[in-house]
């Protein structure tokens, strides 16, 4: 399938007469005057969303599918592309004036009527709690025709969503949970797939006498029959100390791959563990790979 995307990194979004669509939860306001469009939503890249909240680092999708009305000229179509986000004082945390300025020779538009994509990735720069909007200006720099899109969209506290288990020895950790673009909603996940197991706010460590902290974390993954089929005793084996800051948020990382093969299902073990005595923390989540 062709289709046109747009990718913006915010190291905190996107993108007849005048006609007016909402897409109901999600709250998307879209205004088109000449073009118009079969439909368009919000993904996280597989299907779907209607939801206004989203943590950081989560990508994601608006897709407009459908798109016409572009004045064609040389079998090519001249598209432009603004967006800003603000937040709710309008103090704007992106502004970019055309996303299409290194298209000078225009686009087929076949392409942009299969599907015009915008990516956007969260970030930093939009703060845990807060609502922004995103908001979006497609025009035609052959016409006269445009559109605009309001995305209300609020950041949230990454959760839980699939069952971790935890066992804790001396360290304690309030918020366990795992990435795939976004909190992973699911244990079934899919060859290629890239898992983040995080831990946040850990605590416990013994203070070194510089702040830092010694930490290991060691990951297994096993299977059914209660075989390794991947151990690594300590993935933080050639770090020193770290500050008592970047001890506070652990990370462990998965790709899904061989040997871990479609069809199986497997638990995930990580264990964090403080380098200078016997204290640690273990969290486990079983994951189903599809075919």
């Amino acid at each position: 399938m062709k289709r046109i995307v747009i990718v913006c990194f915010l190291a905190a979004v996107f993108i007849g007469c005048q006609t007016s669509k909402d897409t109901g939860d999600s709250g998307i306001k879209l205004v088109t005057n000449g073009f118009e469009t079969s439909a368009h939503y919000l993904s996280l890249g597989d299907g779907k969303v209607s939801t206004k909240e989203f943590t950081s680092e989560t990508k994601l999708y608006y897709i407009l599918e459908g798109v016409t009305g572009f004045i064609v000229k040389d079998g090519k179509a001249f598209p432009g592309a603004s967006m800003t986000v603000s937040d709710k004082d309008k103090n704007e945390v992106l502004n970019i004036k055309d996303l299409f300025e290194e298209y000078v020779d225009g686009i087929d538009p076949a392409a942009i009527a299969k599907e015009l994509e915008l990516i956007l990735t969260l970030g930093d720069a939009m703060k845990e709690g807060s609502e922004y909007d995103w908001h979006v200006r497609v025009w035609d720099k052959n016409g006269k025709a445009e559109m605009m899109a309001d995305i209300p969209i609020k950041i949230v506290a990454p959760k839980d969503m699939i069952g971790i288990k935890t066992t804790m020895n001396g360290l304690s950790c309030p918020r366990i949970y795992i990435l795939s673009n976004g909190p992973l909603l699911t244990n079934k996940v899919k060859e290629g797939q890239e898992l983040d197991f995080v831990f946040s706010g850990m605590e416990g460590y013994q203070a070194q006498d510089d702040s830092t902290a010694m930490v290991g974390a060691s990951v297994i993954v096993r299977n059914k029959a209660g075989e390794n089929v991947m151990e690594y005793t300590d993935i933080f084996k050639d770090y020193g100390p770290v500050s008592a800051t970047d001890a506070k948020v652990i990370k462990a990382d998965l790709t899904i791959g061989k040997p871990i093969l479609p069809g199986q299902t497997y638990t995930w073990i990580v264990r964090i563990f403080d380098k200078s005595n016997n204290k640690s923390l273990e969290s486990s989540v079983d994951i189903d790979i599809q075919l």
